[in-house]
């Protein structure tokens, strides 16, 4: 039996979709703070993990999928799929924090030290992170497929 999951925004809310060997067998808007699952009354859920996890690795809206036991994205068919980030400014932006750019270009520099890089992503992962707290979700609908 293979479970994958996937993940929409629409602007407002976040849907996440659970699919059992190929169909869907429920969907739930959530957000960081609350989910409309059966277990959304709970500190935290699968669905705000899961959350957390396609957020970071540019999977919402994508065709790639979540497999929640093998903590990896995949294809429909379950095979292991290579994530991409996808390209444009705000990836540079958010991977280098302020001061950290060449001056002649703006590009990240050469030079900086693997724990420079760190912190950028730690701080990509807040600023993120940030922004999903604060993104409103609807009264809660509780709907099965």
């Amino acid at each position: 039996m293979t479970v994958l999951y996937n993940c929409h925004h629409d602007g407002h809310d976040y849907r996440i979709t659970k699919f059992v060997d190929g169909s869907p067998e429920g969907s739930y808007l959530c957000s960081v703070e609350a989910c409309e699952c059966p277990a959304g009354h709970r500190p935290t859920c699968r669905h705000r993990q899961m959350l957390l996890e396609f957020t970071s690795r540019h999977l919402v809206n994508s065709h790639l999928f979540w497999d929640f036991d093998n903590r990896q994205s995949c294809d429909f068919a379950g095979n292991p799929a290579r994530e991409t980030v996808p390209a444009g400014p705000h990836v540079e932006e958010d991977a280098v924090p302020e001061g950290l750019h060449d001056t002649a270009e703006g590009l990240p520099s050469a030079s900086l030290s693997i724990d420079d890089w760190r912190h950028a992503a730690r701080v990509a992962t807040v600023e993120i992170t940030e922004q999903i707290v604060h993104t409103p979700l609807p009264p809660a609908k509780w709907r099965r497929l």
